[in-house]
């Protein structure tokens, strides 16, 4: 098949209509790539160029056969000109020896017209062989991608693909992955496959078609995506004179082949993974799983029944809302399951996941043992994109309650229970960390919320204000609160209330009528705020 779909300056000085054509300076530049004809008869022609253009022109207005003003010539290489074509006549005689020597340094082709010619044959001539081409292109593009497709869904899929795409760009090609199987071929190309292997950590990070030099071979990276994560990597050796347009949209459909492979390997694997939504659920109830009997039922490494930690991770959701057809929602849950599964692996986690409407519930397993400020710092990554993730598929802003690090299997109910502590507190906006290590005294509303002396405490230190805020409709709680949180500076706080200052102080004049003078001493002040929190924490919503 054809792989060549690129026009020359070299295939055009070949054409007819380029018969009475001589190359003055830039032979280096014979092979660059053609990728339109323009006409060009003025010297304001800067916005009028993309790049890859053969310039046709009379030389009016060019100047190019002077010595001393290289101006035109140095903007045709910004440019990024394929070459430029003259015709000899009244505005151009001869090209400058200064302007030869620097078309050739810099392999710039320059070509005279000997005889008057028709510039619009020569553009018909072009744009019909280029717009040919292209169509041809797009055609075996077509049938690459069906036979790709084809393959795909045979035995062995993703070797198959690569030898077809192998033995159709004569190139060298290696398929990576962190989490899959890699395949490579031809099979003799071990060296290649080693290289690349050895350096996989730093080629992952690709996640556009990127070149990359390695032991001074370069090697073009195209990442194979799924769902909006890359799965692996294609490899391929490439060479300058490559048309790298045309490898690119090769190399395009043969990623789509293999992740759809790929996804329909994850797919027959998660619905076998059916089974983790009962388990988590059961464990959230306070059903007690071995970790022996979790390892017989999920892909634990080898080294883990003695060596791991774990956090349960609570996720509010608002599906129940949004999808309404069973289906809908089922393809929907599966899709979540995968990308929440490949953005915990990434990070050498190990999840079991449970994918509710309203809650996702991840069971998250260290696979070697980590520092707080580790873990938590991995978490705080990987709840970026699961809320960026979620985004798009919903409008509400999703809560996360992330329990604190443990390794009692034992203990998943109590880990359940902190990670939703955590969501109520932040929906009372008394945290802003979803982490339950950082909740500090608040842990205390929790065990006194169903007492008496809870609400004893918060009349006793706050309960005048409550009062006259509920009789008089007006604000004096979030006063102090504001007041407090900023340590007592007036300005600040009236900034953040968007009041005067003046208004401030009569506030605080009528706070100290009601609860006494001594709100700012240490005693009284540090029960103030904890009566103040309290408050909020009991008119929070349940979750």
């Amino acid at each position: 098949m054809k792989n060549n779909f690129s026009l020359t300056v070299r295939d055009v000085l070949n054409r007819e209509t380029f018969r009475y054509a001589k190359l003055l300076a830039g032979e280096g530049g014979l092979d660059k790539q053609i990728k339109w004809a323009h006409i060009l008869e003025t010297k304001d022609f800067e916005s009028l160029l993309n790049g890859g253009e053969l310039i046709l022109t009379t030389g009016l207005g060019l100047e190019l056969d002077s010595s001393s003003n290289h101006k035109t010539y140095e903007l045709l290489m910004k440019k990024n000109v394929s070459c430029l074509c003259i015709e000899k006549g009244s505005y151009f005689h001869t090209l400058s020896p200064e302007i030869k020597q620097l078309a050739d340094q810099d392999d710039f082709p320059i070509i005279i017209f000997e005889k008057v010619v028709k510039f619009v044959d020569i553009t018909l001539d072009l744009h019909t062989l280029i717009i040919n081409q292209h169509y041809q292109m797009l055609n075996q593009l077509n049938e690459i991608a069906k036979e790709f497709t084809n393959l795909s869904l045979t035995h062995n899929g993703t070797l198959k693909i690569l030898q077809r795409l192998s033995n159709y760009l004569h190139k060298k090609v290696i398929f990576m992955s962190k989490d899959e199987q890699s395949f490579h071929y031809p099979p003799e190309t071990k060296h290649f496959n080693n290289l690349l292997q050895s350096n996989y950590d730093k080629l992952q990070q690709v996640k556009e078609p990127e070149i990359k030099t390695i032991e001074n071979q370069d090697i073009l990276i195209y990442p194979c995506i799924g769902l909006g994560q890359v799965w692996g990597h294609l490899c391929l050796e490439v060479a300058s004179k490559d048309d790298n347009e045309f490898t690119l949209s090769v190399l395009d459909r043969c990623a789509s082949a293999i992740a759809q492979i790929l996804l329909r390997n994850r797919t027959i694997e998660e619905r076998k993974l059916n089974q983790e939504d009962e388990v988590v659920q059961n464990c959230i109830q306070g059903k007690k799983y071995p970790i022996e009997e979790l390892m017989t039922l999920f892909p634990f490494p080898n080294h883990f029944k003695n060596d791991y930690q774990f956090r349960t991770i609570v996720i509010q959701t608002d599906f129940e809302k949004l999808v309404t057809s069973t289906n809908e929602w089922e393809e929907l849950k599966l899709q979540l399951s995968l990308s929440i599964r490949t953005l915990f692996s990434q990070q050498n986690f190990v999840p079991i996941i449970s994918v509710r409407k309203n809650q996702i519930v991840i069971i998250c397993f260290s696979q070697t043992k980590e520092t707080i400020a580790e873990n938590k710092n991995k978490l705080r990554h990987l709840s970026k994109k699961i809320i960026s993730l979620l985004s798009g598929k919903q409008q509400q802003r999703n809560t996360f309650g992330i329990s604190r690090l443990d390794t009692d299997i034992s203990l998943l109910k109590n880990s359940f229970s902190d990670a939703k502590k955590s969501i109520r507190l932040q929906e009372a906006n008394l945290i802003s960390s979803p982490f339950y290590e950082d909740i500090g005294i608040h842990h205390l509303f929790f065990q006194l919320k169903d007492k008496d002396e809870l609400t004893a405490f918060i009349d006793q230190h706050i309960g005048p204000l409550i009062n006259y805020d509920k009789e008089n409709d007006s604000d004096l709680l979030r006063t102090l609160s504001t007041y407090l949180d900023c340590l007592g500076s007036k300005k600040e706080a009236a900034e953040q209330l968007f009041i005067v200052r003046q208004t401030l102080y009569h506030r605080l004049e009528k706070i100290q009528q009601l609860l006494g003078n001594d709100l700012l001493e240490p005693a009284s002040r540090s029960a103030i705020e904890v009566a103040i929190k309290a408050h909020y924490f009991q008119h929070s919503k349940a979750t």
